[in-house]
């Protein structure tokens, strides 16, 4: 009997690009309609969307071409839907279909699954199983531990000389979704991530050009340093933006782009001053996938931060600025909100995500950044929103203006020392001295936790 990707192979043969072989590094929690793993009617676990991909594809195709924009000093477009215009053309929208497709094949039968039970100590995955019973728990909460992943690129339209440019950006944009976001859901925390195996293309017009790519890609698994890995994870970058640059003629990027206000869009950016994007990697050496993904959720709290200062958690932690790793943030009496306590919720994402690598000692976390003005904008008042932070100490509750607390008192780097922030500093630049300290404190917890 043919299986799946037999039929699919046979249809799709003259149009298929590149056979992406994957597997995962660490487990991927997929959601159907109700965000569960597994259907609570069938009592069977949700399967992988390609939905689920192409989202995350267009997202870091989106924030590729804003790179390559703003590296050759064009101004980007004032809003996310329309810089998604520019990416509609290739990857399809509500009125056109895409250029390119993708298919998913795996086999569910050789795929070994995890629960709940085994993850109960990764904040995440105790927050959204806070309510649930034990059997609950093995029921609903299961995950796929390990799974082996075809995915089918191919194009919609004959291959031609002068599509390659095209091709290799939506290629090369779709290889970096996959590595530094994985799939399913909780990704930018460690979970769904991916190890590429294999590039294989199925056309004779693009095989240099793959060939290059993956090349680049085996010799990121390959290196032993961080500082190999982070040079490698940057030339991948690199080559995408140009493929981006090229797509679009937009000409040559400049040796050093002048950055002089925050994009409102993530932008995949090199050699920005100020930076608008930041990647780093640290080689562990802990093999435990699941210690991992527990020191990478634990790196985000303030009780961590906390206990890494060697203060008791039950200390005021107003100077601790937590805000800057997205929001919401508010758990029971104590958080960030807008306004007050009774305000609108407001979402948004970190801006600081994980992303987990086979490499050749092991395993290596790369930690990613993108400054953009979402979160700056809410420190001083944005659309009737003003960021607030809500403390509970000695019995008595405090809601005070983050912005205020900034300024009156500081905040706390990773050495215990007060940073006095200047009240006639910019907004942003107030945003980038709360990011900075963010990251060397999730880097140092990480680094104390994953490799001590």
């Amino acid at each position: 009997m043919r299986s799946w990707l037999d039929v699919q192979r046979s249809i799709l043969s003259d149009w298929i690009i590149v056979e992406i072989d994957l597997e995962n590094i660490t487990p991927i929690r997929v959601g159907g309609y109700n965000a569960r793993p597994v259907s609570d009617r069938l009592g069977i676990i949700e399967g992988i969307r390609t939905q689920n991909i192409k989202g995350l594809w267009r997202w870091w195709a989106r924030a590729i071409l804003a790179g390559a924009m703003l590296s050759r000093n064009i101004p980007l477009p004032s809003s996310i839907s329309d810089l998604d215009k520019e990416i509609s053309q290739l990857l399809g929208s509500t009125e056109a279909s895409s250029e390119f497709f993708i298919q998913l094949a795996f086999d569910k039968r050789r795929a070994t699954y995890i629960t709940s039970n085994n993850l109960v100590n990764i904040p995440r995955i105790r927050l959204v199983t806070m309510k649930m019973k034990r059997e609950e728990m093995q029921k609903i909460e299961r995950y796929y531990n390990k799974l082996g992943l075809k995915l089918i690129f191919g194009s919609r339209k004959s291959i031609r000389e002068n599509d390659k440019n095209a091709i290799m950006f939506a290629l090369s944009s779709l290889i970096i979704a996959l590595i530094f976001s994985g799939i399913g859901s909780i990704t930018t925390r460690g979970f769904g991530k991916l190890s590429i195996i294999n590039l294989e293309t199925k056309t004779h017009v693009l095989k240099n050009e793959i060939a290059n790519l993956k090349q680049l890609l085996d010799k990121i698994h390959q290196q032993g340093s961080e500082e190999g890995i982070t040079n490698g994870l940057k030339e991948l970058i690199s080559v995408s933006l140009n493929y981006a640059a090229n797509y679009k003629s937009l000409g040559k990027a400049g040796r050093e782009i002048r950055v002089y206000k925050l994009p409102k869009i993530p932008t995949l950016a090199l050699n920005c001053t100020p930076e608008v994007f930041r990647v780093e990697t640290i080689c562990i050496s802990r093999r435990n996938v699941i210690r991992i993904l527990e020191c990478l959720g634990k790196s985000t709290m303030k009780v961590e931060w906390k206990r890494s200062l060697g203060l008791p958690i039950t200390s005021p932690g107003k100077n601790l600025h937590t805000w800057v790793l997205g929001l919401p943030r508010y758990q029971r009496l104590t958080g960030y909100l807008p306004n007050s306590e009774k305000g609108k919720e407001i979402r948004r994402q970190s801006p600081i995500g994980f992303t987990v690598l086979k490499c050749h000692e092991g395993f290596a976390i790369i930690l990613y950044g993108f400054l953009t003005a979402d979160l700056s904008q809410l420190l001083t008042g944005y659309k009737n929103l003003v960021l607030k932070h809500i403390g509970f100490h000695a019995r008595r509750r405090n809601v005070t203006s983050v912005y205020d607390d900034l300024v009156t008192r500081g905040l706390v780097s990773t050495t215990g020392r007060l940073i006095q922030i200047d009240p006639a500093m910019p907004t942003e630049e107030i945003y980038r001295v709360c990011f900075n300290e963010a990251w060397e404190f999730v880097k140092k917890i990480i680094k104390g936790g994953c490799c001590g």
